[in-house]
C-alpha cells in the first residue's frame, strides 16, 4: 500500500466479505453500491445482510441482473405491500412473499454466492443468522418491521426484521474475516444517534461505508427507486476511486486501512 494507491485497489486485494445493512426501502441503495463494487472489479467472498441487504444478497445470489432487479422492485404494486390483515402487525405481507418465492433461488445454501441473514427471532430475544434453508420466508423475515408487519414463521417459530440487534447486517460474517460494510443512514429523527451508536461498534479489521445523501424511497414512490440507485452508485465509485491519503478527510468513509491490510 502506498500514498499514490485508491481505495480500490486495496479492495481488490482479495475476495471480501460484504456487509450490506438494515434500512427502510434502501434496497435501490445497495444494488448501487454493489454494481460500482462489481465495475470497479472488485470481487466479494460473501454478503451478510439484514432487511434491505438480506434481500439485495439473495437477489445476487439468485442471478437476477441489476436492470431486472430494479424493475421488479421498483414495480411491485403498492397493493402487494399494504395488505392489512388481522394479527401480530398491520399488514400480512402474504403477497410479499409470494413475489419472493416467485423470483430468488429456493433455497438459501444453493444460491451462487454465499449468503448469511440476519433476523430476530422472537422467543429469544436474539439476532439468528441463517445461512440455509427455504429463501423466501427467511428474506422476508429479515425485512419485517416489527409490528407493522405480521412476524415471519420458519419452523413454528416467529421472526422480526434482523436490523432490530444486526442494523449493520455484518453478524453473519465471521469476526476475524476483514469485511466491507455498506451501512444505511436513518432517514429518521435520530439518525446521527443511530449511526454513532453502530460505529462505535465497527470492527477494527472492518472498512464502514456511509454516504449521508442518498435519496429516502417510500412504498408511495418506487419509481425514486432508480435516482437512489444511480446516487449511490456515482458516490460509490467516487470513493473507491479516491487517493487513500485523502480518505481520512473523506465524510463518507470510516476505518483503519493499516488495521484492515494487516488483518489478512
Amino acid at each position: 500500500m502506498n500514498s499514490n494507491s485508491k481505495l480500490k485497489d486495496i479492495l481488490k486485494e482479495e475476495p471480501l466479505p460484504i456487509a450490506l445493512g438494515a434500512g427502510f426501502f434502501g434496497f435501490f441503495a445497495h444494488l448501487g453500491f454493489i454494481e460500482a463494487l462489481k465495475q470497479e472489479g472488485i470481487e466479494f467472498s460473501m454478503i451478510s445482510g439484514s432487511s434491505a441487504g438480506a434481500l439485495v444478497g439473495a437477489i445476487l445470489g439468485s442471478n437476477i441482473s441489476t436492470p431486472d432487479a430494479l424493475k421488479l422492485l421498483a414495480e411491485v404494486p403498492v397493493k402487494d405491500v399494504w395488505d392489512p390483515g388481522f394479527g401480530l402487525g398491520y399488514l400480512k405481507w402474504k403477497n410479499v412473499e409470494n413475489i419472493l418465492r416467485a423470483n430468488l433461488h429456493p433455497r438459501l445454501e444453493e444460491l451462487s454466492l454465499n449468503i448469511a441473514v440476519s433476523t430476530f427471532e422472537v422467543g429469544t430475544f436474539k439476532t439468528k443468522i441463517f445461512t440455509e434453508g427455504e429463501t423466501a420466508p427467511i428474506v422476508r423475515a429479515s425485512c419485517t418491521p416489527p409490528f407493522l408487519v405480521h412476524p415471519a414463521k420458519i419452523n413454528g417459530k416467529r421472526y422480526f426484521d434482523g436490523g432490530i440487534f444486526d442494523k449493520p447486517g455484518i453478524m453473519g460474517i465471521p469476526k476475524e474475516k476483514r469485511s466491507v460494510s455498506h451501512f444505511l443512514m436513518s432517514h429518521l429523527r435520530d439518525r446521527n444517534w443511530d449511526f454513532s451508536h453502530n460505529l462505535k461498534k465497527r470492527r477494527p479489521n472492518q472498512l464502514m461505508i456511509c454516504f449521508s445523501d442518498l435519496i429516502a424511497v417510500k412504498p408511495s414512490n418506487l419509481s425514486v427507486g432508480y435516482e437512489a440507485f444511480a446516487r449511490c452508485f456515482e458516490n460509490t465509485i467516487r470513493l473507491l476511486n479516491t487517493d487513500i491519503s485523502d480518505l481520512k478527510n473523506h465524510k463518507s468513509f470510516y476505518g483503519d486501512l493499516k488495521e484492515f491490510t494487516n488483518s489478512i
